[in-house]
């Protein structure tokens, strides 16, 4: 599966030039081409809005507009922080993820939500009290 995921980032990697300093020592930028989609389904999963995430990748909106790209280490921290594997990043389209339990338990009067595998440090699953939300 790893291999897959690699050869998968391996064929969407491309190199850009950005800065005068790079281009005159000679170093380059890696970015990465990430479809919109996939940006959507990562903060959901994550049950985060892209302004949580504001401070951290200024330019994500740009990338979801699929007007900018993030760079290698870029895409890397932004998997981090949505709880995503880096290679699903780089799918055609969003997976279709089957959660094999159903969980329904709720607090008070709230009703239940698709659950999220991403783990909040500090409080579990979900929505961060340790339960799948």
């Amino acid at each position: 599966m790893h291999t897959r995921y690699a050869t998968m980032l391996a064929s969407v990697i491309h190199m850009v030039e950005t800065k005068p300093a790079a281009r005159q020592s000679g170093r380059k930028t890696v970015r990465v081409s990430i479809k919109p989609s996939l940006y959507q389904w990562a903060l959901q999963r994550s049950r985060l809005e892209p302004d949580d995430l504001a401070s951290k990748f200024p330019k994500l909106r740009e990338w979801m507009a699929g007007t900018g790209e993030p760079t290698a280490k870029q895409a890397e921290r932004f998997a981090l922080a949505t709880g995503t594997i880096l290679g699903q990043l780089f799918l055609p389209e969003p997976p279709d993820e089957a959660i094999p339990i159903a969980d329904f338990r709720t607090v008070g009067d709230n009703t239940a939500i698709r659950p999220t595998r991403v783990w909040r440090v500090g409080g579990g699953f979900g929505g961060g009290d340790g339960c799948l939300a």
